[in-house]
């Protein structure tokens, strides 16, 4: 925009000002955060803070976790952050030079805990049925279970629902090992137990002197 002052007086002089030139702007800057998504990290150290921010005007840029101390963005360019385990909100504020402000803001959840696997059945021994049950548990100290597998020998093989099953296996020397994802993406595992199955009956053997269908 652009005023300019005149004025008369009775006797018909006239004076006026400069003309001073002026803009008016009420938008606020445009503001789109990509990340931090609402979803749940497996970790919680360089967390990424990427945003679009457009305005011909815009001098600032800042963020802050939880409604605590606001941390300034250099350049208003993208950056990274470090949180704790848990639930967050992050907040993003970008201002322009004459004060408009647009704000944003996103939950998710920071998960570092990995998940917990331990072996009941089978334990380190012999096993005369080629039937040996596989009991375990599995347990998450902050999300949701996923999924588990075992390890059999060194093939991998899905546990549906982590659920306990019955192996059916050949004689001989065996190991097992369950792994467990959580929702995060976590993994952990139990310990590998090694175990043997031996289903051949023992064989008596007689030798000289032979019985003679007499009675003992």
């Amino acid at each position: 925009h652009k005023v300019k002052v005149y004025v008369n007086d009775t006797g018909g002089n006239q004076n006026f000002t400069a003309a001073i030139n002026f803009s008016v702007d009420t938008t606020a800057p445009s503001l789109a955060l990509q990340r931090p998504e609402n979803i749940t990290y497996n970790f919680n150290v360089s967390l990424p803070l990427n945003y679009t921010v457009s305005d011909a005007a815009t001098t600032a840029c800042s963020f802050n976790l939880d409604n605590g101390a606001n941390t300034t963005i250099a350049g208003c360019a993208n950056a990274t952050f470090n949180t704790t385990q848990g639930s967050h909100i992050l907040f993003l504020c970008a201002n322009d030079t004459v004060g408009n402000i647009n704000r944003t803001n996103v939950t998710f959840t920071a998960d570092i805990t990995n998940p917990t696997a331990a072996i009941q059945s089978p334990t380190n021994t012999t096993f005369a049925s080629s039937s040996v049950n596989l009991s375990y548990t599995v347990n998450d100290g902050f999300g949701a279970i996923d999924r588990c597998a075992r390890e059999l020998d060194g093939t991998n093989t899905s546990l549906p629902s982590c659920a306990n099953q019955t192996m059916n296996l050949s004689d001989g020397q065996h190991n097992v090992k369950v792994y467990v994802n959580d929702t995060a993406g976590n993994i952990g595992n139990s310990s590998r137990i090694f175990f043997t199955v031996d289903t051949t009956a023992f064989t008596i053997v007689f030798v000289p002197p032979a019985p003679n269908n007499e009675t003992i």
